[in-house]
């Protein structure tokens, strides 16, 4: 689901366009505002209180004092749902609201797992794996070829994964060259998908 911040028949950025018309084809895209309307700063708040009225909860990986990340954990809280926050490091500005929201009691997380866990009473049905004791063989990846995600960074993520063991953290970080940060918000993301699942020690494989 995608919620806008225009009209409906405005894609924005433009560069969104590919995303946009998966969306418009296998999801659904929301608007508020009429037609023509356009990307106004104060539209996005707005549409964010629509955001968090849809979400069981809602996760902040990076946000600094007043950003728009944290306008939506407020609105969520007011709503009612649960909001979880992503630490990071403590002299980085973007990080500073992560971190008010976690002293103000939003569920610190570090994993999929950790959402999932928290709503799960909320999921009918749902089961959560156990955590795998040790490392070893046994947490290959079968032989199978998965397909690649579409998303560009998930995909490379995936490549880097794709070799059946699992990788720690600092070498994911290594082999796409982003920032530390980049990295666990990819991870988690594709954690909450299903594409990866986090193991001891801060290693990640392919789910299986």
């Amino acid at each position: 689901v995608a919620v806008l911040g225009t009209g409906l028949d405005l894609v924005y950025p433009a560069s969104n366009r590919d995303l946009w018309d998966r969306v418009a084809a296998e999801g659904l895209i929301v608007s508020e505002f009429a037609p023509g309307t356009r990307p106004e700063g104060m539209n996005f708040p707005h549409r964010n209180r629509i955001v968090s009225g849809l979400s069981l909860g809602v996760l902040v990986v990076e946000g600094a004092i007043g950003s728009g990340s944290l306008i939506t954990a407020e609105l969520a809280l007011a709503q009612n749902r649960d909001v979880f926050a992503l630490p990071g490091p403590a002299n980085l500005k973007t990080y500073q609201g992560s971190h008010r929201l976690i002293r103000q009691g939003a569920c610190l997380v570090q994993s999929g797992e950790d959402i999932l866990r928290e709503l799960q009473p909320r999921l009918r049905g749902l089961s959560l794996p156990d955590a795998p004791d040790s490392l070893s063989s046994e947490h290959a990846a079968p032989g199978i070829e998965r397909p690649e995600p579409d998303d560009p960074e998930h995909r490379v993520m995936h490549r880097l994964l794709r070799g059946g063991f699992p990788q720690h953290i600092d070498a994911l970080t290594r082999g796409t060259g982003w920032p530390a940060d980049k990295v666990s918000a990819t991870l988690l993301f594709m954690e909450l998908q299903g594409l990866v699942k986090q193991l001891p020690g801060m290693y990640y494989a392919l789910a299986t």
